[in-house]
């Protein structure tokens, strides 16, 4: 709300001065709100996609990890003259229980 007055002398329609007092009084309103914001849901979807290629890459990477020190391991045994296929199955058997959290 504003309310505002004016106290002076003007000038009239007949080129003569005239005392005036004005008073003047306005009433304004204003709201804001957002119908649409497809950028930032777009944003948002791209950031969770990106966030689960990032899990899926890691836990790729801890498979791999598992699956090369099996090889490894295994290759050990082979390599003593061990007899490494039913380390393999026992470890084929065990593989879901002993991987990593």
């Amino acid at each position: 709300v504003y309310q505002g007055f004016d106290f002076g002398r003007g000038l009239t329609s007949n080129n003569t001065y005239a005392n005036r007092n004005t008073r003047n009084t306005s009433l304004g309103l204003s709201a804001q709100m957002t119908l649409f914001e497809y950028g930032r849901a777009a944003q948002k979807r791209a950031a969770q996609f990106s966030l689960d290629a990032a899990l899926a890459d890691l836990e790729n990477a801890k498979d791999d990890i598992g699956i090369a020190v099996a090889r490894a391991y295994l290759q050990v045994l082979y390599s003593k003259g061990e007899q490494p296929n039913v380390m393999y199955i026992r470890l084929s058997a065990e593989w879901p229980q002993t991987r990593w959290p």
